[in-house]
């Protein structure tokens, strides 16, 4: 399975469930209804389809008024009613939201869009607290990415022009920038759950019995059909230097840390040198991190240095690091990093593709799992992976998987090695299979149990934090106001 170089981003991991409900719907905008989070996992048109113009909505003002009534405070940051506005029509032209039909609509599509973007705003402004952020590069890859996807539904750039202009999604450059926006505010929301999960801030809500056969009853028609999914158990094979090459690389990491201990600039040193591309390019910089997070020997040092000092050469599975933390907080370290990898040539790898062999014909032959880890995994990579949709899993174990059943210990394959370099040999038994379709009574009540304890969970932690922030909400004044009163 693919990882992240030195840890696991517990937001990011393909090994993770389905994402939640309420995750969902913070991605979206943070609506907590249970109807609306339900039926965002039945397959409907995306948002970034583009299809058929929405309905026109009812008009309850003259078109020349400006609306910049300020509908909420959070902190020192005003919502204005055009900002809710725009954010109606904007899911009314995706068909996120039905088209309000009158006035009473109307006002019921504002304050619902006000409560959300409310708590969005909270969440946004506990990320800034946190010192939680989305880096420019990752906006930037996220955008491109959507934006081609949208694109290749279109003949032409003139008709997907045309396409945004009708659907009231403006130009190019406009919905760009909406959706660089709408990546943010996913982002930093979802990341702010995880590091409050990770903290042990959301325990599980209770739900009752009858809460749940009233969820069930009600949102039936709504229920998503169980996807493909598959649990499997893996030995990952990583093709691994020789001694000599692992003796060149300590060297130059040696210098390196002779040029630091003599001045050097260690974030300039970091891109020049750094074999961990992610963080080189940043000058090193690996965020904000809690125990445990990295490997024995990088956690190690990394909780050990105080803030400025360079630790020795440290080695791990990765190769050569040298390791500064920049700030501490009680639970976390900020710290920077120069890796220098021994050189993996095409010798290597073959010897990799034949022990990925032999451990395929071991296992077969009753060979322990647990030994074979033992012997031959590559360590930084999951062993287990329990009930992931087949959707959710990269492209080369799907492809692997295909629709071979359960019980079979399938050829070797190989993945991509997420730090760049030869990749790596991927040898799997298939635990289970679930081919999806149809859910029974007793999966539907699991997944509106779960889902349920998720929103209230969530709900609750919502609740807290609007404690630590000055939250004024006009929404009722503003909403019924007349047009004349603004």
């Amino acid at each position: 399975m693919i990882m992240p170089p030195l840890h696991t981003d517990p937001t990011a991991r393909v090994t993770a469930p389905t994402r939640s409900r309420v995750l969902t719907r913070v991605a979206a905008a943070l609506a907590f209804a249970l109807p609306a989070t339900l039926a965002a996992q039945v397959p409907t048109v995306p948002p970034d389809s583009m299809v058929a113009p929405a309905p026109e909505p009812v008009r309850t003002q003259p078109e020349s008024l400006t609306v910049n009534a300020v509908i909420a405070v959070v902190g020192t940051t005003p919502i204005l009613l055009s900002e809710v506005e725009r954010e109606i029509a904007s899911r009314v032209a995706r068909r996120m939201m039905p088209a309000p039909t009158d006035a009473a609509s109307r006002a019921a599509a504002i304050r619902t869009v006000t409560t959300e973007l409310v708590e969005s705003q909270i969440l946004v402004q506990k990320a800034a607290q946190m010192e939680i952020v989305v880096s420019d590069d990752e906006l930037d890859r996220n955008v491109e990415q959507h934006i081609a996807q949208v694109t290749q539904q279109f003949p032409t750039p003139e008709a997907m022009a045309q396409a945004l202009a009708s659907e009231g999604l403006g130009t190019m450059d406009e919905f760009r920038a909406q959706i660089r926006e709408d990546f943010r505010r996913q982002a930093l929301p979802e990341r702010v759950i995880a590091r409050a999960r990770q903290d042990g801030l959301l325990a599980p809500s209770g739900v009752t019995a009858a809460e749940v056969e009233a969820a069930l009853v009600e949102f039936r028609d709504r229920l998503p059909q169980k996807p493909p999914a598959v649990s499997f158990r893996q030995v990952v094979i990583s093709p691994s230097a020789t001694s000599a090459a692992r003796e060149v690389a300590r060297v130059k990491a040696e210098s390196l840390h002779a040029e630091l201990r003599a001045g050097g600039d260690f974030e300039l040193i970091a891109r020049r040198e750094s074999m961990d591309t992610g963080s080189g390019q940043l000058g090193g910089d690996l965020g904000w991190n809690r125990r445990g997070k990295m490997v024995p020997a990088f956690d190690y040092w990394m909780f050990e240095l105080p803030p400025g000092r360079l630790s020795p050469v440290v080695e791990t599975q990765f190769g050569f690091h040298i390791i500064r933390v920049d700030r501490v907080q009680p639970t976390e370290r900020k710290a920077r990093h120069i890796l220098i990898s021994p050189v993996v040539d095409s010798a290597d790898v073959e010897r990799a593709r034949v022990e990925a062999v032999s451990v395929a014909q071991q296992w077969r032959s009753g060979a322990a799992f647990d030994s074979l880890v033992a012997l031959h995994h590559d360590a930084p990579e999951e062993k287990l992976i329990n009930d992931i949709r087949i959707d959710q899993l990269p492209p080369p174990y799907s492809a692997a998987l295909g629709e071979i059943p359960a019980d079979t210990i399938l050829e070797p394959f190989t993945i991509d090695n997420p730090r760049g370099g030869p990749p790596k040999y991927v040898v799997l038994e298939i635990v289970e299979r679930e081919f999806g379709g149809q859910m029974t009574e007793d999966e539907a009540r699991s997944l509106v149990r779960d889902q349920l304890s998720q929103e209230r969970t969530i709900r609750r932690y919502l609740d807290r934090l609007k404690s630590e922030f000055h939250v004024s909400v006009m929404v009722d004044e503003v909403a019924s106001a007349r047009p004349q009163d603004r």
